[in-house]
């Protein structure tokens, strides 16, 4: 008899210890994938968990919007009712629709060309620049002043950026392909004399945009086109000619009458907001 009763209260108490070493929370996620945790806390946006028989350590975490119930281990039962496609605060990425960059280069070949570039739909975006010629530091060109004006519609194939699960596409990343249309006009000292230019131009860009931080953009481009010159000497205004020798024109490379192609290309970098 008493070994009887040893046997039962044996069997009773291990039966007590199985069901604490079983007794675990399990999270139901949205695709019906369950894990076996131990719920710690449930935020306005998270559930945070350890996997069960875990007691210690960094907690864990996953969005409510991935989940759709919990069941705890006394079998009772919660319902997350939550918009499957609400993100939360730390996991937003603001959108970013426009940027201001300056070509790098432009400096050192006496000129300053800076763009400006908004988002008009995924995909297609507008870009204006705008060049002032005048400065002095490359030495080996002659004197000129003047300006520069550019328009292009910019078609990307966007890039995608992973983050923590979510996938984002930036509307100002990728390579690009980029009609654009030119005007420069500008008065350059040779041998003493002033002569007056005007430089009509259109081309196809080829380029891509990194950014960096969701912040700093870099642009590398290059393009080919045809374009026009037009020239004049200051004391002799309506003494127009088309240009015909090849020339450095700021914006673009011109390869004169006989072949009026131009080449044009650089590298900017500025600032996405």
């Amino acid at each position: 008899m008493k070994i009887l009763l040893k046997c039962f209260f044996l069997l009773f108490f291990l039966s007590i210890i199985s069901e604490c070493v079983e007794a675990q929370d399990i999270i139901v996620k949205a695709n019906n994938d369950s894990l076996k945790v131990k719920i710690v806390q449930i935020t306005l946006d998270k559930i945070k968990f350890r996997y069960h028989g875990i007691k210690s350590g960094q907690l864990l975490e996953i969005p409510k919007n991935q989940v759709k119930q919990i069941i705890y281990e006394n079998g009772s039962t919660l319902t997350i009712v939550y918009n499957l496609f609400d993100v939360s605060k730390d996991l937003m990425i603001k959108e970013r629709n426009n940027a201001i960059k300056v070509d790098l280069f432009a400096p050192l070949l006496n000129h300053i060309t800076v763009a400006y570039e908004h988002k008009l739909k995924l995909g297609v975006n507008l870009e204006i620049k705008a060049g002032y010629i005048g400065w002095r530091i490359n030495k080996t060109l002659d004197p000129t002043e003047g300006f520069i004006i550019k328009a292009g519609i910019r078609y990307l194939k966007n890039s995608s950026t992973i983050r923590k699960g979510l996938k984002y596409i930036h509307p100002m990343k990728g390579s690009y392909v980029k009609p654009e249309i030119l005007f420069n006009r500008y008065t350059s000292m040779e041998e003493g004399h002033p002569i007056n230019f005007n430089n009509y131009g259109a081309c196809i860009n080829f380029g891509r945009q990194y950014i960096l931080g969701n912040v700093i953009c870099l642009d590398f481009f290059g393009g080919v086109g045809f374009g026009y010159q037009q020239n004049s000497r200051g004391d002799n205004s309506s003494n127009q000619k088309k240009g015909d020798d090849f020339s450095y024109c700021y914006s673009h490379l011109y390869f004169g009458n006989k072949l009026p192609i131009i080449l044009t290309g650089g590298f900017m970098m500025g600032y996405v907001f």
